[in-house]
């Protein structure tokens, strides 16, 4: 009989000390601030390469001519589409 109690008031002992210790862990979680998340960058404007039809965000962009373009050589190479090799040229379409 005298088991019995002492086997509840152990359980009942347990029980109060898990819920004291999550009690306390929701009280140190609060008082603790939190980090800042990761700064986003705001959308960027995509433009598309006068040359080649790449799409880049407009930071990215060489600006020549009046016209965006993805590298240098295509800025140097201006609005001309890409040339055609002959194996190209003889492909049926």
């Amino acid at each position: 009989m005298i088991a019995k109690w002492l086997l509840m008031a152990l359980l009942l002992a347990v029980a109060y000390g898990l819920w004291r210790s999550k009690q306390r862990a929701a009280q140190r979680a609060a008082q603790t601030p939190r980090p800042a998340g990761p700064t986003l960058t705001p959308p960027q404007t995509m433009l598309r390469c006068t040359h080649c039809g790449l799409h880049l965000p407009q930071s990215e962009a060489i600006f020549a001519h009046g016209h965006a373009y993805c590298s240098s050589a295509h800025a140097q190479q201006g609005a001309q589409p890409p040339q055609t090799t002959p194996a190209q040229a003889s492909e049926p379409e």
